[in-house]
This record gives C-alpha cells, structure tokens and sequence, in this order.
C-alpha cells in the first residue's frame, strides 16, 4: 500500500517479533515521532500481516478535549475494545463474563475508592478511517443491545481480571495510541498484565515539536525487552509517489504543507473524504486555512433549530449517541427550545455532510473546528452552556430515561458539565459516588488533575473553601484505597489545613516514602500537646501511631517495638476511638518469637471491639492481620474462620482484593492442598496488585506453586523475575530473606547446587529480628521432626500478605 512507502525496514522487524512472540522474547514495542509521521498506520499494518494468530486490540487513550486532560481509563478502555471483538474472535464479552461469574467471588461485590474523571473518545481524528469503524464497533457492543437494561457500576478489579482471562486464552495485540497520556498505574498495570501472559504491547509515543530526546523509556520497562524505535518523517521520493495518488486539484498544496510539517493527517483525511464520496474532494479545498472558512460559512447558513442540535452536541463531552440526543431533545425543559420536533437522524446526517460533526451509525460528536468557532462569538456560547446545563440535569436523572448509559459515562459527563458550570454540590456529589462506586479506579492521578483543573477555573472565595472541602474528602478516598501518592498530591493543593489533616500529612509522608520526614512532623506536633490534657488524648494517640507507622516503614523494628510497648497499656487510650487502630498494630511492631501469644491477645480485642462497634473496614484488616498471625501456625481453621469474615466484609466494603486472594491460595498451600485455583487466585492478585512489595510476595508465592506442580518451564520464568526484583538491596530485609530462601529451593528442586549454595549464603547472612526461630531452623539445615509445625516440614515458605497504614479512625477521633 502506498501508505507504507518507505516503511519495509521496520515491518520486518516487527514481523520477527511477531513470529517468535513468547514470555522470555520482545513483548514490548515503542514507537515515537512527532504526530501524523505514520505510527498509529505503521503499527495497523504490521498487525494485519499476522490478523489469522492475533487478536488485535486498537485503544486511543487522547482526552476528548484538552480542557479536561485525561481519557478512558486503561482498565475500561481495555475492556470495552476486547468486548467489541469478542465474538469474532471467540472469546466471551465482558458482560458474558460477569454473568458466567468467571471470576473469583471475592471479586463479585470489590471494587476501589477512588475513581478517574473526564469525558473520552476513542475516535481520534477524521484522518483515520479505521478509528470511525473502530469507535462504531465499541459502542454498538457496549450499549446498543442493553437500552432497557439497569446495572451497577462494576470495578476495575472485574475489569483486569477479565482482560487477564482473554490474554491467557487467546494470543492479543494491544495497541496504545497516545501512550504519553497514560498515567503510571496503567503502565503498571499493562507490564503486569504481559508479566502474566503472552500479549504484546504497542505503544506509541508523540514527540514535542521542540523536544530533540527521544531515547528515554518509563522506568516501569526496566529489565524487560523492549524494542524501540524512531519513526522518521517520509522522504521527499516517497511522499511524491503519495501524493501523487491525490488528485491534481490539491495534491500539490498537501504536498508543500507536508514538506513543512510532516504530518499525514492531511493526506489521511483526504483519502477518507474520497472513500465517503469521490466527488467531495473536487468541491473541497483541502488547506487548513479553507478548511476554517468553510466550516464557519457552513455554521452561519444553518437554520435555528439545527444549529441548536449542533450547540448540544458540542456542548456534549465526547461522542453522544444518537438515541441519547434524542432523549434529551425531547425532554420537556429542553423541547420548547425548538420550533418543532427535531428528526436526530436526518439532522445529524445533514451536519455529517456538511463536515461540521463526525457520524457514525451509533454516535456523533463536533469537528474540533466547530468548537473552536463556536467558543469565539458570545451568543453561541450563551446557547452551549444552556445545553450543558441541560446535559447536567439529563445526567443526573438518567434513571427516569429509557436509555442505557453506564456509570462510568454518566459520571465523567456530570464532572465534565459541573466544572464547565463551577457547580460545586454537582462535583462534589460525582465524587462521592465515583469514590463508592468504584468507578475507573486504576488511574487516580486524573482526579488529582481534575481538581487542579476546577480550582484554576473557581474565581470567588466561596466556592474556593467548598472546593477545598471537596478535596479533603477526596484525598480520605486515595488514603483508605492504599493511593498514598495521590492522597498526598491532593492535601497538598490545600494551603489552610484543618488540625487532622495536618496529622494525615505526616501520615502520608510515612506512607509515601518519606517516612523521616513524617516522623519529625508527628513529633513536632506531639511536642504541642499536654499529656495531661484529657482533651489531647486523641490527638496524641493518633500521632503516635502515625509515629509507629513511620518506624516500622523505615526499617527501625527496634525502635518501633520499643516503642509500641511504652504505651499499648497505657489507660489515658482505653477509651479512645482509635484504641482498636492501636491493638491492631501489635501485627506491625510486636515481632519477636516470644511475642505472638501476646499479638494475638491484642489482635482479637481489637476484632471484637471493631465487630461491636461495626467499624466493617477496620474489623476486616483486624482480620486480615490474624490470618497473618494464625496461618503459620497449626490453627489453620481459625485463620480460615477469620478470611471468611474479611471476605465476607469485603462483599460489603472495599477492601483491596490481592491480600484477600493471595492469602486464601497460601492458606491453601499451608493445608498440602496445591490446587488449580490457587494458582488462578495468585494470578488475579498480581495482576490487581500496584504495590511493589505486594506484587514481589506474590510472585514468591506463585513460583512455589509451580514447583510444586512440577511446571518447571514456569517457574524459571518467574525465577528470573525474582532474581531481577531482590537485587535491589533497599527493599525490606525479611522478604529479601524469604525470596532468597525460596529461590535456594527452587535451585535444589533443579539440582543446580551451586546457584543454590550461593542463595544459602546470601539469605543466611540476613537478621530482621522477624521469626528468627524458624531462620534458626533453616540456617542450621535441621532435619525436620515427625511432630515439629507444618510449616518447619515443608521446604518453601509461602507468605500472607497483610497491610499496616492507620486508616482514617484515628484522624476522625481529631476536633477541628
């Protein structure tokens, strides 16, 4: 194809990664160049040479707008593009998946606090055929068939397990336009979903105009193959062979707008208007300059009522579908605004020919020339913002509609249309059920930019201090997700802080990394308070735990235990609603061998004082630690017992799924039952998890379960990712020492004595003061007694996971 001149060097290389595709081979492919060079057709092309192996998955993650700086969320983006393709290529679509339950039931009810925001195509110009068909595609399978249909906003958790599912069972290219947009989280989450399976990535990267380094990779690829590499703007023999395609009229003036630019847009956009109708082009100048004029001529010549119908779409964030227009059009606050009844279709049509909207069967949205146009004359915009309201209202009383719009629009058009009308309640009430909901909650760095955004548009005192409300509550969503960086970037956009915020600050510095500075924080503001003051006791209980959180992150378990000790008795808490908070941090300070009858104590007073007063949240990571405490010991049946209830709260409640799944497959293996489904639940756990130290525990876990099951070949392959992971000397020196120590096992199970004589003498060397009995044990290479603890007899050490951060309690006991 002409489109391809020039091109051969990086098809064949692509080709040969699409031939020898496996776990240890290129699973990663960069493009950059600056914008309409040909990545997005380069990648299109390489993929259909090997359409008969793969299934390939187009996702643009551009935002809609650029007053809204975010798009689909990685999770659901995925999600709905594999849903669209399914049946062709035989796999079930996410709603038959939710149905067939073909996930985990500690799934069934879970989803995150936090959630992303603004309004998105996938549509990414008019330049790309392909993008029409692809965005017709996606919403037809997403909301034509379900009109009538009422549900629940689902997870991301549902979402990650179901791409996992798909990307197992079939061989999947997945391909990222715009990858500059993407927050960390979804590069995260998209290494782990290729971590777990056999997919390829493609991504493409846009260079600035002024940017001359195009070599730097996210950190996230680090020890990964990756093939990158640098698409060039066509050559001048080249470019005339293609544009010389074009017909005469104008193919000189693209041709000397090219030789400027390099960009292929123009050309695309050429060839899609002479697919659509090969005499359009004859009538039709081409140049950007003509291409506004014409646009603005065709705007000012439209009737009344079709302008309207225009002013609606654009006031619209993104694509609307059709029967959405004209559920809103027929609405009795917005009908007496036409001269009549409005027919959707044929205006629409109308708009589409005169090249002001982009049309599809299912949906339309402006051309951005229009917006553009429109945002210039005053009366027009006077018009717009009378639809946006309109879209507001219509949004948020889409229960009485007979249409189907999913939470996660419906929610991105309400925060989309509040911040473009500064209404605060609006926003605040959208946030509030995106945080319970779930809704989007794989890149919460949009809700920081979202907020950013409508604080930069507030203009008046008033709505400033409602605002800052508003961000409070959010960054209390982030914290209680486990979201500590994004917690901490919301509390600091707010100047004048309430009393427990500033004690949440030095709570998320220890959070986040910074944990001495959050130490000298909460011990500046403990220096303020008088230990004889009954009216400080909540004050001072919840600075000292932020005080422990901070030792026990830093690595000073010394200190941290000596220090619980100095006042885990002490009667000035006994009545504090943060004393359960305080007996649950037994599980994070008191680690001694001689400890545990005394942790355990204190781990089940704090479950029933939280089970009485029905604090679910902090009950179930009551739970959680004692199934840590329980699971290495012969009480197996009551770490069960205690799973089972944070399971069962976890159908209530958010609570973070790894910790769940990962210790129900361990406390699995700690019974001698390696089964399928642990496996499948280790897989699920990693793939949901973001915390590094989680995911390396994780791993640990699923490469013992291969050995056990004898998938050698699957086990190196995790081995190696072990290997890379413990180098890193600063991670914490316990799970350093337990990966050591499961690797020597593997290497013995190998029969490769000196790889594991090597990893005895490294972990060996190793004292966190954590169960030192037990390393006893296995540094002096004892052979175990018929009678000795279960875990003593086996050879690995699988591990629990648990979580230690506060929770809210004690800064809620805190008066402002």
């Amino acid at each position: 194809m002409a489109e391809f001149l020039n091109r051969r060097r990086h098809l064949e290389r692509l080709s040969e990664v699409l031939a020898i595709a496996s776990r240890e081979s290129i699973r990663i492919v960069v493009a950059t160049g600056k914008a309409g060079v040909g990545k997005s057709a380069l990648f299109r092309q390489a993929a259909s040479k090997v359409s008969s192996k793969y299934c390939y998955v187009y996702c643009d993650r551009a935002p809609a707008s650029e007053d809204l700086a975010d798009g689909i969320p990685m999770p659901e983006l995925i999600q709905r593009r594999l849903s669209a393709v399914a049946l062709e290529n035989g796999f079930a679509t996410f709603d038959d998946f939710r149905t067939a339950k073909q996930w985990s039931t500690a799934l069934l009810r879970a989803t995150e606090a936090v959630g992303a925001i603004v309004a998105k195509s996938t549509l990414p110009s008019l330049a790309s055929k392909i993008a029409l068909e692809t965005y017709g595609q996606v919403s037809s399978a997403v909301t034509s068939h379900r009109a009538q249909q009422r549900w629940d906003g689902v997870g991301d958790d549902q979402r990650i397990v179901y791409a996992q599912s798909v990307f197992q069972s079939v061989p999947v290219i997945v391909h990222i336009d715009h990858a500059h947009f993407l927050e960390s989280t979804e590069l995260d989450l998209l290494v782990n979903l290729i971590d777990d399976t056999e997919a390829i990535i493609f991504l493409e990267y846009t260079e600035k105009a002024e940017s001359n380094d195009s070599t730097l990779l996210p950190a996230r690829f680090g020890g990964r193959k990756v093939l990158k590499f640098a698409v060039e703007q066509l050559g001048d023999e080249y470019a005339d062979r293609l544009f010389a395609t074009l017909p005469p009229r104008f193919a000189g003036l693209l041709r000397a707008q090219f030789k400027q630019t390099g960009d292929l847009r123009p050309f695309d956009e050429a060839m899609y208007l002479q697919s659509r109708d090969r005499d359009i082009l004859e009538i039709f100048d081409i140049t950007e300059d003509h291409l506004v004029r014409t646009t603005a001529t065709a705007l000012s010549i439209l009737d009344a009522d079709t302008q309207k119908v225009l002013l609606a779409i654009s006031a619209h964030a993104g694509p609307v579908d059709r029967g959405v227009l004209s559920e809103l059009l027929d609405d009795p606050m917005v009908s007496p605004l036409f001269s009549g009844i409005v027919d959707v279709d044929r205006v629409v049509d109308h708009l589409d020919s005169q090249l002001l909207v982009i049309a599809t069967e299912n949906d339309v949205m402006c051309q951005s020339r229009v917006n553009e146009l429109v945002q210039r004359d005053a009366f027009l915009v006077t018009i717009k913002t009378t639809f946006r309201k309109h879209w507001r209202d219509f949004y948020r009383s889409l229960r009485d509609k007979t249409v189907f719009v999913s939470d996660e629009d419906r929610c991105r058009q309400l925060l989309h249309q509040c911040a473009e009308l500064n209404d605060i309640v609006g926003i605040a009430r959208t946030l509030e059920e995106i945080g319970y909901k779930g809704i989007a909650s794989r890149n919460p760095r949009a809700i920081v930019m979202y907020l950013k955004h409508v604080i930069d548009k507030l203009k008046f005192g008033g709505e400033k201090d409602a605002i800052t409300r508003i961000i409070l509550v959010q960054c209390c969503f982030f914290y209680e997700a486990g979201w500590f960086d994004e917690a901490l970037a919301c509390l600091l956009l707010i100047e004048d802080r309430p009393r427990r915020y500033q004690f949440l600050l030095a709570e998320l510095y220890c959070s986040s990394g910074q944990a001495a500075r959050g130490i000298r924080l909460a011990e500046s503001y403990l220096a303020q308070l008088d230990p004889l003051n009954p009216e400080h006791v909540d004050a001072e209980l919840c600075l000292r735990l932020v005080k422990l959180h901070g030792l026990r992150n830093s690595n000073r378990l010394v200190e941290a235990r000596k220090y619980y000790l100095s006042f885990v008795d002490d009667r000035r808490f006994s009545g504090s609603p943060s004393l359960p908070t305080l007996l649950r941090y037994a599980d994070l300070c008191l680690y001694e061998d001689n400890d545990l009858k005394r942790c355990n104590q204190y781990l089940q007073r704090a479950a029933a004082l939280t089970k009485a007063a029905n604090k679910l949240r902090d009950y179930a990571s009551v739970c959680i630690a004692l199934v840590q405490q329980l699971g290495y010991t012969e009480k197996l049946d009551e770490a069960e017992a205690f799973l089972v209830e944070a399971e069962e709260v976890g159908r209530r409640v958010w609570l973070q799924q790894p910790m769940l799944l990962a210790n129900r497959a361990v406390l699995s293996m700690y019974r001698g039952q390696v089964e399928r489904e642990s496996l499948q639940l280790l897989q699920q756990a990693l793939v949901l998890s973001y915390d590094r130290l989680d995911r390396i525990l994780i791993q640990n876990n699923i490469l013992i379960w291969h050995v056990l099951t004898d998938s050698i070949q699957q086990a190196t392959s995790v081995a190696h990712v072990l290997y890379e992971q413990i180098e890193d000397v600063s991670i914490d020196t316990e799970i350093r020492r337990i990966v050591l120590y499961n690797l020597e096992q593997f290497e013995r199970n190998q029969e490769n004595a000196n790889a594991a004589n090597e990893l005895y003498e490294k972990w060996s060397m190793l004292h966190s003061g954590i169960d030192e009995a037990y390393w006893t044990y296995r540094r002096d290479r004892q052979a175990p007694a018929s009678t000795a603890p279960r875990r003593y007899r086996m050879i690995f050490h699988p591990v629990y996971l648990a979580h230690w951060h506060a929770g809210l309690v004690p800064f809620e006991a805190i008066e402002d």
